[in-house]
């Protein structure tokens, strides 16, 4: 379970990261700057940027912990 875990959130950080550079991107050369509101919350591309942190993060802390349960047998 856990290395469907580490692969899921590796996954998910990266796309997290893919998109907001495509986004920053698009804003920088484009000038197009489609920030969208739901629910009275704003997204934009820091909300991208935090979920592949928090994915990435998530990840490093799931593979220590495989690494150290690998250690102990």
């Amino acid at each position: 379970m856990e290395k469907n875990l580490l692969q899921a959130t590796y996954w998910l950080g990266l796309a997290c990261v893919v998109v907001a550079v495509l986004w920053r991107a698009l804003n920088a050369f484009a000038g197009i700057s489609s920030d969208f509101a739901v629910s009275g919350k704003e997204i934009t591309y820091w909300s991208f940027v935090r979920g592949a942190g928090l994915f990435l993060l998530l990840s490093i802390a799931t593979a220590g912990y495989l690494w150290g349960r690998s250690q102990n047998r």
